[in-house]
């Protein structure tokens, strides 16, 4: 989708995360989480509502959601800590501003998405977009990155750059896999 279509992106990324991932789980019990990353504070607080109606409408509660910044309080940075090492944690739709990239490993990050355009200095597309590709042991089902399109092109060219490879080219490597627009 384009950077114009963020309500109905945040809406389908919701919904397919939890049609998929609902049930997914790790062998320690951690529930299987997204990450959806944002450009700014504003943007994040326009598209939460969006969020939050597909999760009701799936059957879940908002209590779900995990705002998080680098401004976030003291307890909601310990939560999102915990979502690391806590396989107990409740939330599972992390909603991101400078946050969650390089140097966070959540196991139980099965999804990211990356919603309208982000910023394409010191790899942040690349950074944001495989937090959700680790390999975790026992873990079989594979991981989904949501990009709108200006943010594909950005990883195309970030993918290039650092590993020569490109979308495609992962993409041959699985053998199981569904490409939407």
């Amino acid at each position: 989708l384009g950077d114009d279509a963020a309500n109905q992106l945040v809406s389908e990324v919701v919904a397919d995360f939890f049609t998929d991932y609902g049930n997914v789980a790790l062998p320690n019990g951690a529930p299987a989480r997204v990450a959806l990353y944002f450009p700014s504070l504003e943007v994040r607080d326009e598209l939460r509502p969006a969020i939050e109606t597909a999760l009701v409408s799936l059957g879940y509660g908002t209590d779900l959601v995990l705002a998080v910044d680098n401004k976030s309080n003291d307890a909601t940075r310990r939560a999102f800590e915990a979502l690391a090492r806590d396989p107990a944690a409740p939330h599972r739709v992390l909603l991101l501003v400078n946050m969650g990239t390089e140097g966070w490993n959540c196991p139980s990050l099965f999804a990211c998405a990356l919603v309208r355009k982000l910023a394409t200095s010191n790899n942040f597309v690349l950074q944001a977009a495989t937090r959700c590709l680790r390999q975790v042991p026992g873990n079989s089902h594979p991981a989904r990155v949501y990009l709108t399109g200006s943010n594909k092109a950005t990883l195309e060219s970030q993918l290039a750059e650092t590993f020569g490879t490109t979308l495609r080219d992962l993409g041959l490597q699985h053998a199981e896999r569904e490409e939407r627009e």
